[in-house]
């Protein structure tokens, strides 16, 4: 069953590991261009994802792994 979170109001997040997480593209683009603290991005398992657009000067570190569409 799918989980419902809201990360806009985490503002100083540094790092951010998602497993088997149900997102879309747009979410993860609108969530990570509202985490501008962001420095580690972990996805694993997202199968939900085809493409990712990540502008960021922060984000040192991505780590996407089985990710089946992406």
């Amino acid at each position: 069953m799918p989980i419902e979170f809201n990360l806009s109001t985490c503002k100083n997040m540094r790092e951010l590991y998602l497993y088997r997480a149900t997102i879309t593209d747009v979410w993860l683009h609108d969530v990570i261009s509202k985490l501008g603290l962001l420095e580690r991005l972990n996805l694993v398992g997202c199968d939900m994802l085809e493409s990712i657009k990540i502008s960021s000067l922060r984000l040192k570190y991505l780590a996407l792994g089985r990710c089946r569409r992406l």
